[in-house]
């Protein structure tokens, strides 16, 4: 039979200029573009790892500002990346707006994490505490830091939201079973189906 590798979706959210495409770029590809790039609608990446001998296949979808069919793009989701940059306050103020979004088309027990991207730079306008202040209002929503420049924290964000699948006894059999009942009937489960909403990098 073939291998099984459980597919593992990340959506990745938050204004433009944040740096959520650059934070993708550094984990998939341990590099970022030397130029700004904006997401406009939605794009994926992807990169398969091993995790305690479990084989993930981790697919990143970069929502753009203007993407639209949110319940496609969501839809069997199983973490949430909302990304603020600490210099620019309406991203941060926004952050709420962006988990509600998501919350409304998507079943329950999403991980939600706050990333605070940027952390290089000097004079933040938005403190760790008053991330913190957000993050302890919203239900069961994590703070992480990391700068994508630099690759500070990046490779902890992902290990930390990847192993709490991983980790999850229950529901990474459940995940499990769900790719091999697909597998075994000759229809692969593909988080990536729906190219209609996003372009595949």
């Amino acid at each position: 039979m073939e291998e099984i590798v459980v597919p593992l979706k990340i959506n990745v959210v938050g204004n433009a200029g944040v740096g959520k495409t650059s934070i993708i770029e550094r984990f998939v590809n341990n590099k970022i573009h030397d130029q700004n790039v904006n997401s406009i609608f939605c794009a994926l990446n992807m990169k398969q790892i091993v995790y305690n001998k479990k084989e993930i296949k981790v697919v990143l979808w970069d929502v753009g500002r203007q993407a639209q069919n949110y319940d496609l793009i969501f839809r069997n989701t199983q973490i949430c990346l909302v990304v603020f940059d600490p210099h620019d306050p309406k991203s941060f103020e926004d952050v709420n707006t962006w988990i509600e979004t998501v919350r409304q088309t998507t079943a329950n027990g999403v991980i939600y994490v706050v990333v605070c991207n940027k952390i290089d730079l000097a004079n933040p306008l938005i403190t760790h505490e008053m991330a913190q202040n957000l993050c302890n209002s919203e239900k069961e929503v994590t703070l992480k830091m990391c700068s994508a420049k630099t690759g500070e924290g990046v490779n902890e964000l992902f290990d930390f939201v990847i192993g709490n699948i991983c980790e999850d006894d229950e529901l990474f059999e459940h995940l499990y079973q769900q790719q091999l009942e697909y597998q075994q009937n000759a229809q692969p489960r593909d988080l990536t189906k729906d190219y209609s909403v996003c372009r595949i990098l």
